[in-house]
């Protein structure tokens, strides 16, 4: 009798430790993804009206603090998706992160490369990243206007970049490179990336059916692309837009105040956690300018979401619906909130990100009111 405790107590202290053993043996027989079976999040380049998961590319939507971030992660998204660029993203969409044609990298062995010229090793800290500031995606479907395997499209030309100053803009279809005929995203990259910094690269083009021809030169890569886009949007033509209001509940709002005074674009989302503390300065400043100052507070998230919060919300401005997120591609919001100045004549005084870009553009705009 004094022997069957210790018959009991044996089996279950072998099985804790025969399932312990199993828990451990699963674990380890379950290797992590290989590079080919991971998924990668969704490009920007196709607006989304969900909550961006964090990545790699610096240039996918995220929360801005008033820090400006550095990028040393960021490329030039390569991606091959619908021909509604505005279309939210589908689990059909597949990422290429190739090497990107804006951000362009040696191929190979470089020291191997050097050796060949009979030079020494390659210094890779002093080897400078190569830019023209184009997206290019593959369409699935045929593009209206081109030839019915051209599916090659620019999804961004990143303003005052070196794609953007030779004319290229967002849905243009590339159908050769130097001369080189180009069916997908491939064939242009193939001929981009044996640029170095001062060459050119000759681009045929088809818009709407018409044919264009671009050149556009390398350059080095910006340290930080908000940084460039803060100093380069300012003086350049804003872009038209006709958005459903929210607030008020019907109505439109439109590009352009119609009078001599400014219009100013916020753009934010629900879910910001910056755009909490900066919402409240654009009311404030909304009530301060009056009619001098058109605001627009504008977002891309569902519209049952928005309607919800603005139930909730204190604040009076304007809200627009960017429903399709094209206005959100034009002014290449990538961090929240966003704020866009513009004057009269349609064009550009401020774009800036983040706490203190918030800050800053509205210190501009109060300045531009007058007494």
């Amino acid at each position: 009798m004094g022997m069957s405790p210790r018959r009991a107590a044996t089996p279950a202290f072998l099985l804790i430790f025969t399932l312990l053993g199993l828990c451990i043996s699963c674990t380890r027989e379950a290797p992590p993804p290989t590079q080919a079976e991971q998924t990668t999040p969704p490009s920007q380049e196709v607006p989304s009206d969900s909550r961006p998961t964090e990545s790699n590319d610096t240039d996918e939507l995220t929360e801005a603090s008033d820090v400006p971030p550095t990028e040393s992660n960021d490329t030039d998204e390569l991606t091959e998706t619908s021909n509604d660029l505005s279309a939210p993203p589908t689990g059909g969409v597949q990422i290429k992160r190739l090497g990107a044609p804006g951000l362009l990298r040696s191929q190979g062995d470089p020291d191997k490369a050097a050796r060949d010229r009979g030079e020494g090793p390659v210094d890779r800290a002093s080897k400078k990243k190569r830019w023209l500031g184009i997206s290019v995606a593959n369409m699935k479907q045929p593009i209206a206007g081109a030839p019915p395997d051209a599916r090659a499209m620019v999804t961004r030309a990143i303003r005052g970049s070196p794609a953007h100053t030779s004319g290229l803009q967002r849905g243009d279809c590339i159908v050769a490179a130097n001369g080189k005929p180009v069916t997908r995203y491939q064939d242009y990259l193939d001929v981009a990336r044996t640029l170095e910094i001062g060459d050119s690269i000759s681009l045929d083009l088809l818009r709407d059916g018409q044919e264009i021809t671009a050149s556009v030169t390398m350059i080095e890569r910006p340290k930080s692309l908000n940084s460039w886009r803060r100093d380069k949007f300012p003086g350049t033509k804003a872009f038209d837009f006709d958005l459903p209001s929210l607030r008020p509940a019907s109505g439109n709002h439109k590009a352009g105040t119609g009078t001599n005074g400014d219009q100013l674009l916020y753009f934010w989302a629900t879910w910001c956690g910056p755009c909490r503390r900066t919402s409240p300065q654009v009311d404030k400043f909304y009530k301060e300018a009056g009619a001098q100052t058109q605001v627009v507070a504008i977002s891309s998230e569902d519209k049952k979401t928005l309607n919800a919060f603005l139930t909730r919300s204190d604040y009076t401005y304007p809200v627009a619906h960017d429903n399709r997120g094209e206005l959100k591609l034009d002014y290449e919001i990538n961090k929240l909130p966003t704020i866009v100045l513009i004057d009269s004549s349609g064009t550009v005084v401020s774009w800036d990100y983040g706490l203190g870009g918030v800050q800053r553009v509205l210190s501009r705009a109060r300045d531009r009111l007058s007494p």
